[in-house]
């Protein structure tokens, strides 16, 4: 296909979506002003979209034009990246199904790079006694495993990587925890001499020196992993956190 010809199928294409909508319009379908919007929303270079969020306007499957143009421009964004699964808005037979491919790509994290992924964690202690961070993704919780809250294997005298399910390679415990029980995980590291000394006089065994903390989606804490990926009710996790000072 030459330039010229290229231009002309495009203007078509353009003409042609514009045509569906002001069909719609014209014969009463379609609000006047509505449709302009939705054409205005389309965040397609050619207006690709417009006849498809039209027809979910008109059917009812979506009744917030906001909600509509932000969804079609997620799937935009991620069609672009090739992380759709799907190449064709038309391929959607509902919007509900077009937005739970886009929320699935948001919760799975694949419409990111890996780079995004990896960096999105949250810091809340970084100090000389402790260091308390949670992430909010699979990625992320798998560089922290293999970075700053690996454990010392006292045998050997080697650090090695975390021990927890959630900082293994596969995402399958840590998309259970995570997106099937609303859970969030607290990477804990005692970094002072002192801290882990009193940690130690407490009752609790060397292997807290890396712990991950979990809270359900209420605030409730469930349980504590030590760095051998041992299990210790809650009531121990909250000993803990008191005695190094989080609560």
């Amino acid at each position: 296909m030459n330039y010229d010809s290229q231009l002309i199928f495009e203007t078509y294409l353009l003409s042609e979506t514009r045509r569906e909508v002001k069909g719609y319009v014209s014969s009463g379908k379609l609000d006047p002003e509505v449709g302009e919007a939705i054409i205005e929303a389309d965040p397609h270079p050619k207006k690709s979209y417009s006849g498809w969020m039209a027809r979910q306007l008109m059917a009812g499957n979506v009744n917030d034009i906001d909600q509509l143009r932000n969804t079609v421009e997620e799937f935009h964004t991620f069609l672009q990246r090739r992380r759709t699964s799907k190449t064709n808005i038309g391929e959607y037979k509902t919007f509900q199904e077009l937005q739970a491919e886009v929320d699935k790509i948001n919760n799975t994290g694949e419409g990111a790079s890996r780079k995004e992924l990896e960096s999105d964690y949250e810091v809340l202690f970084d100090n000389q006694d402790l260091l308390v961070v949670t992430p909010h993704t699979h990625q992320a919780s798998r560089k922290l495993g293999i970075t700053e809250f690996t454990y010392l294997d006292c045998e050997n005298k080697q650090p090695r990587d975390s021990n927890w399910c959630v900082t293994y390679k596969s995402p399958d415990h840590w998309n259970d925890y995570y997106f099937n029980k609303g859970y969030t995980f607290y990477y804990i590291k005692v970094r002072s001499a002192g801290l882990m000394d009193k940690v130690i006089k407490s009752g609790f065994p060397e292997s807290f020196v890396v712990t991950a903390l979990i809270v359900d989606n209420k605030g409730n804490i469930k349980e504590i992993y030590d760095g051998f990926d041992k299990v210790f009710p809650a009531d121990e996790a909250r000993r803990f956190v008191n005695l190094i000072g989080l609560q």
